[in-house]
């Protein structure tokens, strides 16, 4: 019995060592392998009636240190939201340049000033005329390319957002299915290191695309759970992650969070489970706080659409100047013909202040041919387009109509004689703080002009806001006046009402309604905007009895107008037709009159106000350098994406160094145990050979 029980002792002892042996193996194997954790054999003796008989291997265990591994998880999330951002801002700031960079759009403006200022000395050049619309054309085509490539990038963020919630999708999937592994394997006292490690690293991947919240049960299976506690995995059940990314992008195209009154947006939600998109019960989106998912959603919702915000506000300070500019001069000499870049319909009500002069030029001596003198603007017999346009009509020398687009058109009726306009004292409110006089109005002379037939006076929105939840303070009345039933209509608001809240009101107000007129609070990169338009095009205004339009900057929409902007094209086609004097009623045009090419230039070094807009705080400052403080806002950004994600990168490689100091594989180790269990081997190999021969010789004996 005793000999029989040392040969079994010595098999237990050979067995326990191959074991042991098959590990040091695995792990010497897996030394460079990614994310595989060193195994380690823990023996136990066996023991019959009290007495030693072997040894057992209790557990093939993972050596890992679980925090850790959570840290570096926490990290990784990090790393992913910083590493997608400064990738994307990176993008960001080769397309915009440094200041001193000739393809900057701080360069652009400099040039078109230049150009301008070379204009204002020679006015009757017609080189000068040229360089001076040819570097203004470059500029703008400049903005549009940048628009575009924001544009392309935001739908770029988009689709990655799209593509993250599939590999979360098959993270989650490899995570179930080894979860089922790993609970199978250890209940049958089986290893369970390799899909521990596998697992972990499926889990790592999906750490590095959003936060996580990880518990692992008693049966060794892991729920995961979002950051706020919605279900990704639980138990058996794993949750379906998607997103529809958009087929196109625009600046008014956005997401909204389902807490907004307007949701949907026209951008879809990150939805976990079958997407409710009719209240957004399982849309995540906001609920993601880190990752690489995160990074992507800040980036098409807030960082770009931020320049985007930026970009137009520049766009629409450069159009309203230079055209403001353009239009209180005139060419020498004067076009035959103008036609305005405005769409109205003949019954739009236009009332406005003071005169205006429409004179008739010889174009060859600069003299007057005839002037007409609208003295009251605001005159009933002249409070509409049509009506505007009869006036004009009544002229011996010129005709006006409104084209097929919409637009006023005033014609000398004689080739040998020009169109000019002396604004004089006109003046017609936009919104409540902004005017244009007669000839900006109707953009009989604008410089810079929409690509479509559209109007400024159909659409408005505010500066961008901090939000649209907080009471402001206000209290007034809003006035709608428009070519529509029982206009005017006045909506009032009181001191305890929030943007949300008056533009719910202005929406529910039925006049309006009728009208097609309505109010939303859109998201602006990291801020909110009023807006207020008419879905049919048609024209309107706003009056204010308080102040609350001025408070929050409620001008003209300008969003996606840098996409949209032209210079016009008859000035184009022919730079003779740049203003650069001004027309007098009594002495004409004089070919030597740079009076408005001076005011074109000046524009550049005049400081103007800017509303907030993007992550630029309302300022007054000059378009150069508010331009320039764009690209260094960007530069910034940039930088300290850098730093950041430079920063966490070695505090994750330090952390990882910790860890893979626990759970990595020492050659020098392995082998030097490798040694010792061959002794083992060796030992209980020997003890086999020396029982045998010993029962050999009792069974001799016996015999």
């Amino acid at each position: 019995m005793t000999l029989t029980l040392a040969l079994r002792t010595a098999l237990s002892g050979l067995s326990a060592t191959q074991t042991a042996l098959q590990t040091t193996s695995q792990n010497i194997t897996n030394v460079n392998t990614e994310g595989y954790s060193r195994k380690d054999v823990t023996f136990t003796t066996r023991t019959v009636n009290g007495t030693g008989a072997g040894v057992n291997v209790a557990n093939v265990d993972r050596v890992v240190d679980e925090f850790l591994i959570k840290e570096i998880r926490d990290q990784q999330a990090i790393i992913g939201n910083l590493d997608v951002r400064e990738e994307f801002l990176s993008q960001i700031e080769s397309l915009f340049s440094s200041p001193e960079n000739d393809r900057s759009l701080t360069n652009a403006l400099s040039t078109v000033r230049d150009t301008l200022e070379a204009f204002a000395t020679t006015p009757e050049s017609n080189a000068s005329a040229f360089n001076a619309v040819n570097e203004l054309r470059k500029a703008v085509l400049e903005i549009q390319d940048l628009t575009d490539s924001v544009q392309n990038l935001r739908l770029r963020a988009d689709q990655e957002i799209s593509r993250a919630a599939t590999d979360i999708q098959n993270q989650l999937n490899i995570i179930s299915d080894l979860n089922t592994r790993v609970s199978r394997a250890e209940n049958l006292n089986q290893p369970s290191g390799e899909e521990r490690d596998e697992r972990d690293r499926a889990v790592n991947k999906l750490a590095e695309q959003m936060d996580l919240r990880i518990i692992e049960d008693s049966n060794s299976l892991l729920t995961i759970l979002t950051n706020t506690g919605r279900n990704l995995i639980s138990g058996a059940v794993v949750e379906t992650v998607t997103h529809v990314s958009a087929v196109q992008m625009s600046s008014t195209l956005g997401y909204l969070a389902p807490t907004d009154s307007g949701y949907p947006g026209g951008i879809t939600g990150v939805f976990l489970g079958t997407p409710d998109t009719s209240s957004g019960t399982n849309d995540i989106t906001t609920e993601i706080t880190t990752g690489r998912l995160k990074g992507l959603v800040d980036l098409r919702d807030t960082v770009l659409p931020n320049l985007q915000s930026e970009l137009d506000t520049l766009v629409q300070k450069l159009t309203v100047q230079l055209n403001a500019a353009h239009n209180d001069g005139t060419a020498s000499p004067p076009p035959n013909s103008l036609t305005g870049s405005q769409t109205f319909a003949s019954g739009d009500l236009v009332s406005g202040t003071g005169a205006v002069n429409i004179v008739v030029i010889n174009r060859t001596t600069g003299a007057v041919v005839e002037t007409l003198n609208i003295a009251n603007l605001g005159a009933a017999s002249v409070d509409t387009v049509g009506e505007v346009v009869t006036a004009i009509d009544a002229m011996t020398n010129a005709s006006a109509s409104i084209d097929g687009n919409g637009k006023l058109v005033i014609s000398a009726d004689s080739t040998a004689n020009g169109v000019a306009i002396a604004n004089n004292t006109s003046s017609y409110t936009i919104v409540e703080g902004e005017t244009r006089n007669f000839s900006h109005f109707f953009g009989m002379n604008d410089l810079i002009v929409q690509e479509d037939n559209s109007s400024d006076y159909n659409s408005f929105a505010s500066a961008q806001q901090t939000n649209s939840t907080t009471a402001l303070g206000l209290a007034g009345n809003l006035t709608f006046t428009g070519n529509f039933t029982n206009s005017p209509v006045t909506v009032a608001y009181t001191t305890g009402q929030s943007l949300d809240t008056i533009a719910t009101n202005i929406t529910a107000n039925a006049d309006l309604t009728n009208a097609n007129i309505s109010a939303t609070v859109a998201n602006d990169g990291s801020g909110r905007r009023l807006i207020i338009s008419d879905s049919d095009g048609n024209n309107f205004r706003i009056a204010d009895s308080s102040t609350l339009l001025t408070q929050i900057g409620m001008t003209t929409d300008n969003r996606a107008l840098s996409g949209r902007v032209q210079v016009n094209s008859n000035i184009v086609s022919d730079p003779s037709r740049l203003a650069h004097g001004t027309v007098s009623t009594t002495t004409g045009i004089s070919p030597g009159d740079a009076t408005a090419a001076a005011e074109l230039a000046g524009i550049f070094g005049t400081s103007i106000t800017f509303g907030s807009s993007g992550g630029i705080s309302g300022v007054a400052t000059t378009l150069g350098e508010y331009a320039s403080q764009m690209l260094g806002l960007q530069a910034s950004q940039t930088n300290d994406a850098r730093i950041e994600l430079e920063f966490t990168t070695q505090f994750t490689e330090t952390l990882e160094f910790r860890a893979s100091s626990i759970s990595g594989v020492n050659l020098d180790e392995e082998l030097a145990n490798l040694v010792v269990l061959e002794q083992s081997f060796n030992a209980a190999a020997r003890i086999i050979t020396v029982t045998a021969d010993m029962l050999q010789e009792l069974i001799d004996a016996v015999r």
